[in-house]
């Protein structure tokens, strides 16, 4: 048994048994998690098959629509396979799905119940949970578009202008390039530090609260510390992965579901991130030489 101060909040070394016991402990979660998906998918799938079902009564019978069929029951059958396979092909195929939706919901149950957060295998050390306290400040409270505007990046190079000794410190104690770090803060705020996403990702680099707590960022809003950390969790993405659109995947939609498609999901929003950080870095290089 592994004994663990979960009130820590750090990085804990593990002996070899402990290692071996937290990898097996990895592998189960990761089954787990594809097990969830898959319930997930089909009951989205199911709700949608119902769906189709109920839509099509609302058609009036026609009598040409049974060209082809010997009889009723032969199109029924067909109509039921057809609605069934559009139903699975549908379902799950984007990031505002119901599957998808089902799968985040239940996803923190099934790593709560395995008793990890996050296995690192590459450095053999679990990283806890801890709780962390996200200072709300009064500014916080209106409208971050309309009070903070002014913030609100328009130039190409400001990012570089307002926060270039900030990246370029952090660029070298990740072994990141300084091009990346920006690029990345341009698709993610557009340099505006107290932007506040929909989903509620924060800052230069939008961090969700548990990223930030992950990281050991305590405060979201200070520029020094969201790059910091956004940084810090690119630099285990790119580790985690095998290339450069994988982690960048994986930073927009999550580790885990890169992990569940085997590579770049198939979201529209995903592909498109890819495309702006990469045609900016392609920028970069073409202005540098």
């Amino acid at each position: 048994m592994i004994q663990i101060n979960a009130n820590s909040g750090s990085h804990v070394s593990l002996t070899k048994t402990e290692q071996s016991v937290a990898l097996k402990t990895r592998d189960n979660l990761e089954a787990d998690k594809k097990k969830l998906y898959k319930a997930a998918k089909e009951m989205e799938s199911l709700f949608l098959y119902h769906m189709l079902q109920a839509m099509r009564k609302t058609v009036p019978e026609n009598d040409k629509s049974s060209s082809g069929f010997s009889s009723n029951l032969g199109k029924d059958v067909y109509t039921q396979i057809f609605d069934q396979e559009l139903a699975m092909n549908v379902a799950g195929n984007h990031n505002s799905s119901l599957a998808d939706l089902l799968y985040k919901s239940m996803e923190k149950v099934v790593e709560r119940q395995a008793g990890i957060v996050v296995d690192n295998a590459e450095t053999g050390r679990m990283i806890l949970p801890r709780k962390v306290h996200i200072p709300i400040r009064e500014a916080d409270l209106f409208s971050h578009s309309a009070k903070h505007s002014d913030k609100s990046i328009g130039k190409a190079d400001s990012v570089r202008e307002r926060y270039g000794e900030i990246i370029d410190r952090t660029a070298k104690r990740f072994n990141l390039s300084s091009g990346l770090i920006e690029s990345v803060i341009k698709a993610e705020s557009n340099g505006n530090p107290d932007a506040v996403s929909h989903a509620g990702a924060k800052g230069l680099m939008q961090l969700t609260d548990t990223t930030a707590a992950e990281m050991g960022v305590d405060d979201v809003f200070n520029p020094e510390q969201n790059i910091n950390g956004g940084a810090g969790y690119l630099r285990r993405m790119l580790d985690r992965f095998s290339g450069l659109k994988e982690a960048l995947a994986a930073y927009n939609a999550g580790p885990g579901t890169v992990d569940r498609y085997g590579g770049i999901p198939p979201y529209r929003e995903t592909h498109s991130y890819i495309e702006k950080i990469t045609a900016d870095l392609a920028e970069k290089n073409s202005s540098a030489d």
